[in-house]
């Protein structure tokens, strides 16, 4: 095609300037390795370990907290849209794709269910698994208490000062401007654009399409007299094969497309541009979370079609508030095939997309995948879904062809999905008897070490797991029993964390320093923090009566001894809740390496 050059643009660190323009004058920090860095790390250290959840959000429900990284977690409405608008900068600051592909994922997977879908009502939390929205209370599974789920124009306060600006500001961001005279092409969606571009000529480009349900990107563009300029298009990560055409003619792509296609002409009034995105079914395996499994088609993932039954319950007739409850099973698990591929899966594509596309009977695209229940996979008594089974799971259950519609058409979810199974490697599934939740723990800690059951050799044992109130001193922390069923409790032995002397400090640190060295922060408290842990200065037991802590009554007297458990014996109690309280040292932190509670 004769006066046409077509090539690709991959991000690559100093070469900001040929890309996006962020500002009419762009710091020379803009490009600086370091800083781009140093933004990818911050983002990866949060979604490694919270962010391993589909639909670009993680499990922050007020606090990230560590063993808390379940799909049952969820993310705010208004941290969905700052998310979204951090993503748009970072896209514009850097021309990095991938922060384009990030905001997609979050926008068209997480933040259309945070609304209902006449956008009249929002809820506090949205979860990739979430399969009742109703006003009880999910402490302590979920941090915070008190209504968090239904949808409800009346409450979440900083949420609705927040949502309104997210389609707004996807919108603003479609397009973006080139250093050199050009357009960009960054988020699709159907618009129009009208801007200044070579030497200051006027252009119109109107966009027609479907996506993120149809694979296929219109661009109409309307100029008084031929002008040229370069036009990028965004490549979404996702895509491996994109092809472009302009009035009808293929163009061929140079090499194996990624980043941007840049096409420069000379453009004419009535030029059309097709872009096409061949978009393939993928399964991503949660490693960190189960090993459980969730499925995308293009810039979509894809959520268990749940029955719902809305039920009002407050709010006015124009603003109604609501509850919704599940009216078919949700407790399946997919069944792949020897490949490890969703077994029987087709899709069903619709005709035409429907002015509101994300609710339950109306999504253009659905998939249809075999499953099988997994009736051990139950949800909490406050009814929270129970966390997600560790695949393969065991199921002798019937195959079933499920629904998957879009998250962001499902209110009601199952997005992260155990794996069934009824081979020798499937096993049986058994919910944890007990949450352990705690006033705070080191990231690099966990709360499940305090009933793992594995007994340390000794108080500074680094071999074992164990939990920690690391980097705290002096102050008054907890660690709290959550109990599925009452228990009756007598008895208890805590084996306190002690590693005085144990490890050798750099010359320039100490071991009552108020913070770690600066240049290993991420590295296990055991490692840097040169004896950093003490038995604290005092701990007691309280129990929760149904409605307030209670201190146990006649207690033996609690010891503070290391490399053994200290028992403490009272009168029993009845409870679903128990908490060790522990007052640190000033100077020190403490940490528990078993915490066990028993009948007399």
């Amino acid at each position: 095609m004769s006066g046409v050059r077509i090539g690709l643009v991959e991000f690559r660190a100093g070469t900001v300037s040929d890309l996006l323009k962020a500002s009419a004058s762009r710091p020379s920090s803009f490009s600086d390795v370091r800083y781009l860095q140093a933004t990818e790390d911050d983002y990866r250290a949060i979604y490694s370990t919270y962010g391993q959840v589909p639909g670009g959000m993680y499990g922050a429900d007020e606090v990230a907290r560590p063993g808390f990284t379940d799909a049952r977690q969820g993310t705010e409405t208004c941290s969905i849209v700052e998310m979204m608008r951090s993503a748009q900068m970072l896209a514009r600051i850097t021309g990095n794709p991938v922060w384009a592909d990030r905001c997609e994922d979050a926008a068209f997977n997480s933040l259309p269910a945070a609304f209902t879908p006449d956008l009249k009502a929002l809820h506090y939390l949205t979860s990739p698994n979430q399969i009742q929205l109703d006003r009880t209370s999910k402490a302590p599974f979920i941090s915070n208490g008190g209504e968090q789920f239904p949808y409800n124009p009346h409450e979440y306060r900083c949420c609705q000062h927040n949502s309104g600006i997210g389609w707004p500001f996807f919108s603003e961001n479609l397009w973006m401007a080139s250093e050199t005279g050009g357009l960009a092409a960054v988020l699709y969606a159907p618009s129009r654009l009208t801007a200044k571009v070579g030497r200051g000529s006027t252009v119109t480009i109107t966009e027609t399409t479907a996506y993120p349900f149809g694979d296929r990107v219109d661009l109409a563009i309307s100029l008084s007299a031929s002008t040229e300029f370069p036009l990028l298009l965004r490549i979404p990560g996702w895509c491996k094969s994109p092809a472009v055409a302009i009035n009808g003619k293929p163009v061929r792509l140079p090499t194996t497309p990624r980043g941007w296609i840049l096409i420069e002409r000379a453009w004419r009034n009535g030029d059309r541009v097709t872009i096409e995105f061949p978009a393939d079914v993928r399964l991503t395996v949660w490693e960190s979370n189960r090993k459980s499994v969730s499925i995308s088609r293009g810039a979509l993932t894809f959520s268990l079609k749940i029955g719902e039954r809305w039920q009002r319950y407050g709010g006015t007739d124009d603003w109604p508030a609501h509850e919704v409850y599940p009216s078919t099973p949700w407790n399946y698990g997919l069944i792949l095939d020897s490949e490890g591929r969703p077994e029987g899966l087709r899709v069903v594509k619709s005709d035409s997309t429907p002015l509101q596309p994300f609710q339950l009977d109306q999504a253009p695209i659905r998939l249809f995948a075999r499953a099988r229940r997994i009736p051990s996979w139950i949800a909490e008594d406050n009814g929270l879904v129970g966390e997600v089974p560790l695949s393969p799971t065991l199921s002798h259950e019937p195959i079933e062809e499920i629904p998957l519609i879009p998250m962001g058409a499902a209110r009601l979810r199952v997005s992260a999905f155990p794996v069934a199974g009824h081979g020798p490697e499937a096993k049986p599934w058994s919910a944890d008897t007990v949450i352990a939740v705690a006033s705070y723990c080191w990231p690099s800690d966990t709360p499940r070490a305090l009933f793992d059951g594995i007994v340390p050799q000794n108080s500074a044992d680094a071999t074992v797991p164990r939990f920690s109130w690391w980097d705290r001193t002096g102050t008054r922390e907890w660690v709290e029993y959550y109990f599925r069923e009452p228990r009756k409790i007598g008895r208890s032995g805590v084996y306190w964390a002690d590693d005085s002397g144990s490890i050798a400090l750099p010359p320039s640190h100490s071991a009552d320093a108020a913070e770690p060295p600066p240049d290993d922060r991420l590295l296990p408290f055991w490692k840097k923090a040169g004896g950093g842990l003490r038995i604290p200065a005092a701990w007691r037991l309280v129990w929760w009566d149904g409605s307030r802590w209670r201190e146990v009554s006649n207690g033996t007297g609690y010891r503070l001894d290391k490399n053994r458990f200290n028992e403490v014996e009272f009168t029993p109690v009845v409870t679903r809740r128990i908490r060790l309280e522990a007052e640190l040292q000033p100077r020190h932190s403490a940490g528990v390496l078993e915490w066990r509670v028993m009948e007399r």
